[in-house]
């Protein structure tokens, strides 16, 4: 996650989307929670409640991730730059604080969490609200792995191997997402966090084959209908007036 975070990280500050204020509120905390949840998923692990707990806290978070996106968002216009460049700092600290919970505890990227957040409570455009859970990740995911590193808690070979894909996933969604609309890349956010609920149950049920093919499977779709959408843009545009 570190690499991935960090090559997301610069595209998008080439692209002046990184709020420095908006990736230490949000980092910071998410550096504590991080390491809140190691000790705690340690504990839990210990006492034989790991499965159990790791479970339960995905499905609370899945239930919670698709109620923020359909939830009515704030009134008004999506928020100019010097608005979302100066978000309130309680609700910052503790959304960073939660999404590192989240990452340290689950396994999983706080974007999950910040994203819809932003876009939905504060109106954050999506790509705005992306480069924010990126520059903040990329604190607490690194943060994150030298805790996990010195517990004895890190395999290289397949970090590694996972960070090549990541890069590679990362820089295509950066060239891809200028090119869409928010509301695909919304739909695109929601499908692929329900898709996650359903292979984790499958996952619990003995049945991982199954919930790869569904996993992939609707990865695969969305990545497609998102490059075909690109396409479109740049047809559009090419049969703009003057261009």
């Amino acid at each position: 996650m570190v690499p991935a975070s960090a090559h997301g990280v610069l595209r998008h500050w080439r692209a002046g989307r990184i709020a420095p204020r908006n990736a230490l509120l949000l980092g910071i905390p998410a550096s504590a929670g991080v390491e809140i949840a190691r000790r705690a998923h340690a504990a839990l692990a210990a006492a034989g409640m790991g499965e159990l707990a790791w479970t339960a806290a995905f499905v609370v978070l899945l239930v919670g991730l698709l109620a923020t996106v359909h939830a009515k968002g704030a009134k008004g216009a999506t928020s100019a730059p010097a608005q979302f460049r100066n978000l309130p700092v309680p609700p910052m600290l503790a959304l960073g604080f939660a999404a590192g919970l989240l990452s340290g505890f689950l396994g999983i990227g706080g974007g999950i969490l910040i994203v819809p957040v932003l876009t939905r409570r504060y109106r954050v455009p999506w790509l705005e609200a992306a480069a924010a859970s990126l520059s903040s990740i990329a604190i607490s995911a690194t943060v994150g792995a030298i805790t996990f590193a010195f517990a004895g808690m890190i395999s290289v070979p397949h970090a590694a191997l996972i960070a090549v894909g990541m890069i590679a996933g990362s820089e295509l969604g950066s060239r891809v997402a200028p090119f869409t609309t928010e509301r695909l890349l919304a739909k695109s956010f929601v499908a692929l966090a329900a898709t996650t609920g359903v292979a984790l149950v499958l996952m619990r049920l003995a049945l991982p084959v199954t919930a790869r093919v569904v996993l992939y499977g609707v990865a695969l779709t969305m990545t497609a209908v998102l490059l075909v959408s690109v396409r479109s843009v740049s047809v559009s545009k090419r049969k703009e007036p003057g261009s």
